[in-house]
C-alpha cells in the first residue's frame, strides 16, 4: 500500500527564509566542504558507493581538553566535535524539535 497525507503523522515542511537556517558562516562552510571538486568525495569513496548515509549518536561521550588543562568527558550534544555535529546539535535539531511541538 502507498502511503497517502492521511498515512503520515505531517506534511513534509520546505523551510524557506531570506536569512537561511545557518548563519552564513556555517553554509558557506558546508558549500566549501561538499563543494563538486572538494576532497570529501574522493576521501569518502562516493562515487564508487553512490548514495549512503550516517548515523551519529548525539549521548556518545568524548573526551574534551578544558582550557585549564583538564579532561573532562561531555556528549556529542553537549560539545560537538566538528562543523557536522555541530550544524546538527545546534541548528537542525532544535528546528526540527520546534517544529515537532508546532504541528502537534
Amino acid at each position: 500500500k502507498n502511503a497517502t497525507t492521511d498515512d503520515i503523522l505531517f506534511s513534509p515542511r520546505i523551510y524557506q527564509s531570506d536569512r537561511g537556517i545557518l548563519p552564513p558562516h556555517l553554509y558557506r562552510r558546508l558549500c566549501r566542504l561538499f563543494a563538486p571538486d572538494a576532497p570529501y568525495w574522493d576521501e569518502s569513496g562516493y562515487h564508487h558507493r553512490g548514495y549512503y548515509s550516517y548515523f551519529i549518536d548525539l549521548e556518545r561521550k568524548n573526551d574534551i581538553r578544558t582550557n585549564d588543562g583538564t579532561i573532562t568527558r561531555k556528549s556529542v550534544r553537549e560539545c560537538p566535535t566538528n562543523v557536522i555535529e555541530d550544524v546538527i546539535v545546534h541548528y537542525l535539531l532544535p528546528l526540527a524539535e520546534r517544529t515537532l511541538r508546532e504541528e502537534h
